[in-house]
């Protein structure tokens, strides 16, 4: 008996091969058609394309970036500008605004959503999704402009190779960031995007939230009536599962010290999202991209730890019963060498496009040296990649990742 595999990067490339290939034949029809009525009708039937063009299209990926977003609309609609606003995540608060001049849509999640963009026209379209142009997300040819909005106070330079190439247009939350992005395009021989500073569209709603937790805590907190719940639920600094800083992150410490990363499984089954959940402690991180419900379910979620001592005695034993597992050995995703048509000394050996052509197995990491990597392999924070798809991995990487691995460091990409 076979047994078929397509490993989910193969599954990927394969799904955006077939879209392309959908979206060339049906915009070669659209013009054989068009063509067709042009003939028929002596020279009296135009090519609408144009006319037919969305002038605004906004695409969020999803609820967290509402707040990125509730701005742009707002102006849209009170200068009375008809805007389309596409989201991927059904319980998008944009679909629930009522709006005249925004007309918000759910397009589907994941691939659904991407399939639609892939064959949008549109003159303008505005997105804080980072990877245009690198996996599933394509460049339509009837979209007029690409540009991006950035949703942090960073640099610019936190994303994932390639993630702002592909863009036409930037917009910047300040001028610190442009000389990042054109030191990122010098050193990839790309064309300069056109940068313009418009400053981070949220801060107005985040200063209003700060003062209203002033007014109500004589604090400067992101959000008084959360934070206030959370201090509630939490009690004193002196306890073991740790205290709700005024900076927005939160430590969760494991009593034992080394139940950590069951801790962390026991807090996203509750619906509280953890940013890093390690032996000795889980980091929590509130941002500005958080809800009340967000804030809500972990303040009901540190409750429960506080009330019920059995829930830790669980989360105890279940960190002690991996701890008595055999630890497998870590592996790593590598192109498969059969698979190879060139082998040289080199260390970079593929553009991340060819390798994510190619079919990828998994093998130990003791035995990785010499292939060629599959996928990103980062270590968290600060995220960035230690090794990336097409490098060839030496024996130099892989003790590094062992070492990492030895130090309880959240190494993300192996297997």
């Amino acid at each position: 008996m076979y047994l078929l595999y397509i490993d989910p990067g193969t599954g990927s490339m394969l799904f955006a091969a077939l879209i392309g290939i959908f979206s060339t034949l049906l915009f070669f029809f659209q013009k054989l058609w068009i063509k067709f009525k042009f003939v028929l009708s002596g020279g009296r039937i135009k090519d609408k394309t144009s006319d037919e063009k969305l002038p605004y299209v906004i695409f969020s990926e999803g609820k967290s970036y509402w707040n990125v977003f509730k701005p742009v609309c707002e102006e849209f609609e009170k200068r009375g500008i008809d805007c389309e606003y596409y989201t991927a995540d059904e319980k998008d608060p944009a679909l629930e605004q009522g709006y005249e001049h925004v007309h918000c849509t759910f397009i589907g999640d994941g691939n659904k959503a991407f399939a639609r963009l892939n064959m949008l026209n549109a003159r303008v379209l505005l997105a804080t999704t980072p990877g245009l142009e690198v996996y599933q997300w394509k460049r339509s040819r009837n979209v007029g402009k690409y540009v991006h909005i950035f949703h942090s106070l960073d640099e610019g330079t936190a994303y994932r190779m390639f993630g702002l190439d592909f863009y036409d247009s930037v917009l910047l939350v300040g001028d610190f960031q442009e000389r990042y992005i054109r030191k990122l395009e010098e050193l990839r021989g790309i064309p300069q995007k056109d940068l313009q500073v418009v400053g981070c569209t949220y801060m107005d709603g985040l200063l209003a939230r700060r003062d209203r937790a002033m007014e109500e805590e004589g604090e400067d907190l992101p959000d008084g009536k959360s934070l206030k719940r959370l201090k509630a639920g939490a009690g004193s600094p002196k306890q073991s599962l740790g205290a709700i800083p005024e900076t927005g992150k939160i430590l969760v410490f494991p009593p034992d010290g080394k139940s950590g990363v069951a801790l962390g499984e026991w807090l996203a089954a509750e619906g509280v999202q953890c940013e890093m959940a390690l032996p000795a402690y889980v980091l929590l991180i509130c941002t500005v991209c958080d809800t009340e419900e967000g804030y809500g379910k972990l303040a009901e979620a540190l409750e429960k730890l506080d009330r019920k001592p059995e829930i830790l005695q669980d989360v105890r034993r279940a960190g002690e019963k991996n701890d008595t597992q055999p630890s497998a050995e870590p592996g790593v995703s590598v192109i498969r060498e059969d698979c190879l048509h060139k082998h040289t000394t080199e260390v970079a050996e593929l553009t991340i496009a060819e390798a994510a052509e190619l079919p990828a197995e998994k093998i130990s990491l003791s035995g990785a040296a010499g292939y060629i990597s599959a996928g990103f392999v980062s270590v968290y924070p600060p995220g960035q990649p230690i090794l990336v798809p097409g490098e060839r991995i030496t024996e130099g990487k892989a003790e590094e990742l062992k070492e990492l691995l030895h130090q309880d460091a959240a190494v993300q990409g192996l297997y």
